[in-house]
């Protein structure tokens, strides 16, 4: 009686040729596919700029899940990079998100596009908007003196993502080379509605409600709510085009 030894592991001749030093006696399974990155654009101008970086001089191969058109762009720092053309609005972009989700199951959801501005002062033209938190100003109370308050909380957008950009705009605007080709990357609060904002009176009253706000866009609070839902990480990423004016 006594401990029986485990058999030894069936060996082919291609394999017994592998020096001892080389074989691995506890390799572990590797990843098939890579994780897989979903990019949301909202007009065509967002989209064009996507093709160009991701896809220049081609026209990127489109794939069909679940009845909706996407972009595959390629794998990029080991992801699946996948575009999605989405309508503008909260609702739409939850929509997006929503199948996006549901087809590619993504690590991460980033919306890239265009916002606008609060402060001409300290911004500019093509500044690039980071999205810390969210701030939703449609949902709100009309209070007995006409004034109006925000009912909507700020919901934080994904520490990890938040974090990449932050790290990567720290490391390139300490590079003497590229920064020279590196835009100014502003964190902070985004406003997010339903509205298109060309009034400066009523962007102002926005400010008056969240003083923190670096800019604002339409389509953030339908990709954070879906993606919270579905535990799916989540950032809005956008250029100012204009002051709101």
């Amino acid at each position: 009686e006594g401990g029986v030894e485990a058999p030894a592991g069936a060996h082919t001749d291609a394999l017994n040729a592998v020096p001892e030093n080389q074989l691995l006696s506890d390799q572990r399974g590797m990843l098939l596919e890579p994780p897989v990155v979903v990019l949301l654009s909202f007009n065509a101008h967002e989209t064009a700029a996507i093709l160009k970086q991701f896809s220049p001089g081609r026209t990127p191969r489109p794939e069909v899940r679940e009845g909706m058109t996407y972009n595959m762009l390629g794998v990029h720092g080991g992801m699946l990079i996948v575009h999605r053309v989405s309508k503008q609005g909260e609702s739409e972009a939850h929509l997006a998100a929503h199948d996006a989700i549901q087809a590619w199951k993504p690590s991460a959801i980033i919306a890239i596009g265009i916002a606008f501005g609060v402060n001409p002062g300290k911004q500019r033209i093509g500044d690039v908007l980071v999205s810390e938190y969210v701030r939703g100003y449609d949902l709100g109370r009309i209070n007995a003196d006409g004034s109006f308050t925000l009912r909507a909380g700020k919901a934080p957008a994904s520490h990890a993502l938040y974090q990449r950009f932050w790290h990567l705009d720290q490391c390139r605007t300490a590079s003497p080379t590229a920064c020279l080709s590196w835009p100014r990357l502003r964190f902070g609060t985004l406003l997010s509605g339903s509205k298109l904002v060309d009034n400066l009176d009523y962007r102002n009253a926005l400010l008056k409600l969240e003083h923190d706000a670096i800019g604002g866009e339409m389509e953030a609070v339908g990709i954070q709510l879906t993606a919270d839902r579905r535990k799916v990480d989540w950032l809005i990423v956008k250029a100012i085009c204009d002051w709101a004016d």
